[in-house]
């Protein structure tokens, strides 16, 4: 290869994009906006498949214990056309293995009743676990968000 080659491959290599590679961290992360964007969309299809067959799901507005696709289902059925949002807050990540991450952070859902925006911060838990090759939820708690402390 001539000089002049191997100067013109080198330029192209160095004003190439580079591949951005993720890590578990980020992996999981973009699931866990996937999860918001199809909560967002009230979409009970898309958010049902963000979680594992086995995957086991805590409310912050119900006391039941939600465990497999057909109770996660029945769960967000009423997110379907309901208009409800969900704004995301600060999450942290933490790294457990390469195929699996627990995340914790802050949420706040957005619904309406008698024609008004009513909130209800919440806070989460998440183990997320990579599946062959698709990020899954597998376990998902929230509880209400507790007031702060005069």
């Amino acid at each position: 290869m001539g000089r002049f080659t191997r100067i013109l491959v080198l330029a192209l290599l160095a004003l190439a994009p580079a591949a951005a590679v993720a890590g578990p961290a980020e992996d999981a992360s973009a699931l866990i906006d996937r999860w918001a964007a199809a909560f967002n969309r009230n979409d009970v299809d898309a958010l049902v498949k963000l979680y594992a067959p086995d995957a086991i799901f805590m409310s912050s507005v119900d006391p039941s214990i939600y465990e497999r696709t057909a109770a996660i289902r029945e769960y967000y059925a009423k997110v379907g056309g309901s208009g409800r949002k969900v704004e995301m807050g600060e999450r942290r990540m933490t790294v457990l293995s390469d195929v699996a991450v627990v995340s914790t952070g802050l949420y706040e859902f957005t619904g309406m009743r008698d024609g008004k925006p009513v909130t209800n911060p919440a806070r989460f838990t998440m183990l997320l676990v990579r599946l062959g090759a698709d990020w899954m939820i597998v376990n998902h708690h929230s509880s209400q968000r507790p007031k702060p402390q005069p």
